[in-house]
């Protein structure tokens, strides 16, 4: 429980702009292309900061490191509600992707660690959590702006991250340093830079499918409202397939299977949408969500098993997390120029397909043969032995 509650403050301070989008310009003054840009610093600091939080374990526990990264996302939501907004937007942006990065890159190595028999259940309730809190953030932020206005209605999601960070202080008095020099990134490993590849595939489909559906389906007849409905069933499937897929994939310790079946569940949403059409949109979009949250599952899945050890698997998430989301963070301004080029969306959903079709040898390369395989060189061996994997 303590756990998916800190997980859950992942998405509070980058989810709450774009449903106040509006409310911002006509507050600050400020464009389209800067208010998005909050999002984007934020995406880049969560990057930037998955590596510096792991080259700190030596020094903190992982647990007060995730107790750090909650107070980061409390005082990046709060400090939206003190003027002016035109800067504080931005400082929050710094602060909260920081905290995201922090919690986000310790969560797998203190499922290896403290839940190995359970890496599947863990895994799957900590990613449900996370989208939760996105859905919920998403859906409240712009109705309480109403009443509020957007700053207060921003700063509001900090109640909740300071609910997660409560929680979670008791297990950071029981939790001890990771012995050794610091964690390193596992530069020289294959299977890492797979599951970097792999990340990256799923960072950039999420986000450019958060950005463009509901556009795309206003473009081909449906209206704003429902549009809206539409992008809500998404995040719906990607909050299912989230959860049950890390469970589903454990069987047999092969992920393999369950990880093609959502990357066909992704295509065939992404093609659906480069058909232009608004008949059957409902479960369509319904299996698009399925598809990326279920992959997404599965690759924080793949982390922790391909990681020798609870540490090696800090750094292998540190350096995937740096990589993938870098790489995704222009995805969605990019994928708006190619709309914007071309005059429609069917090149974009068309450059989603092949981002996914992409990711599959790199999905038949992770094997079970390569679980365990990332190990951090430079350093004395590992003091935290692998554990058995569930």
């Amino acid at each position: 429980m303590a756990l998916t509650l800190v997980s859950s403050t992942q998405r509070l301070s980058l989810a709450a702009v774009p449903p106040v989008t509006t409310l911002i310009a006509a507050e600050t003054g400020l464009d389209a292309f800067r208010i998005g840009m909050a999002t984007t610093i934020t995406v880049v600091v969560m990057g930037i900061g998955s590596p510096l939080s792991a080259q700190i374990t030596h020094l903190i526990s992982r647990e007060r490191i995730m107790a750090l990264g909650a107070l980061l996302v409390v005082v990046g939501c709060a400090v939206r509600a003190v003027p002016p907004l035109w800067v504080t937007l931005y400082v929050g942006s710094v602060v909260g992707g920081l905290g995201i990065a922090m919690v986000g890159t310790m969560v797998p190595g203190v499922i290896a660690e403290r839940l190995p028999h359970t890496i599947g259940l863990a895994v799957g309730a900590t990613t449900f959590s996370l989208t939760l809190g996105a859905v919920v953030v998403s859906s409240l932020t712009a109705p309480i702006a109403g009443a509020v206005g957007a700053p207060l209605a921003m700063a509001v999601w900090a109640v909740p991250a300071m609910v997660g960070l409560l929680v979670w202080l008791p297990f950071t008095r029981r939790s001890e340093r990771t012995p050794g020099g610091r964690t390193r990134l596992p530069w020289n490993s294959g299977s890492a830079w797979l599951s970097v590849a792999l990340m990256s595939g799923q960072s950039t489909t999420f986000v450019i499918v958060l950005a463009w559906v509901a556009p795309s389906l206003q473009q081909a007849g449906m209206t704003l409202e429902v549009a809206g409905l539409m992008l809500g069933a998404v995040t719906l499937g990607n909050m299912t397939g989230a959860m049950i897929s890390p469970l589903l994939s454990q069987g047999g310790g092969d992920r393999r299977r369950v990880l093609l079946v959502t990357l066909a569940l992704t295509v065939a949403g992404a093609l659906y949408l480069a058909i232009g059409t608004t008949s059957g949109a409902l479960p369509m979009m319904l299996m698009l969500g399925l598809g990326i949250g279920g992959g997404f599952g599965v690759v924080l899945s793949l982390l922790i098993d391909l990681g020798s050890s609870p540490r090696a698997t800090a750094g292998l998430s540190a350096m995937t997390f740096l990589i993938a989301y870098l790489a995704s963070a222009p995805g969605a301004a990019l994928s708006g120029a190619i709309r914007d080029v071309t005059g429609g969306f069917a090149p974009v959903w068309f450059v989603v397909v092949a981002v996914s079709l992409a990711q599959i040898p790199i999905a038949l390369a992770l094997g079970p043969r390569r679980f365990g395989t990332v190990r951090i060189a430079g350093i004395a061996p590992d003091p935290t032995p692998a554990l058995p994997r569930g």
